[in-house]
């Protein structure tokens, strides 16, 4: 009966958004990722320390997208 259990529960998929200065594009593909069927995920955005207001956008309009506030811009392949 466990083992049964355990195939039928799917793993957690992390969905993971680096973003700099994105406000005019980050609710829509926040609200794509949102849509989509899978049942267990979770979606982080890394915020390279924008300064146009995305982080506080995220925060107010997205409370269940877990937020990570850089404090400088270290690029794409920088974010973490």
């Amino acid at each position: 009966m466990l083992i049964n259990l355990m195939q039928n529960e799917r793993p957690l998929v992390s969905v993971v958004v680096i973003s700099f200065n994105e406000i005019d594009f980050i609710g829509e593909c926040l609200n794509a990722l949102l849509l989509q069927s899978y049942a267990n995920y979770e979606i982080v955005v890394y915020d390279n320390a924008s300064w146009d207001g995305t982080p506080d956008f995220i925060s107010e309009h997205f409370p269940q997208v877990k937020l990570i506030r850089g404090s400088e811009n270290i690029g794409f392949g920088g974010g973490e």
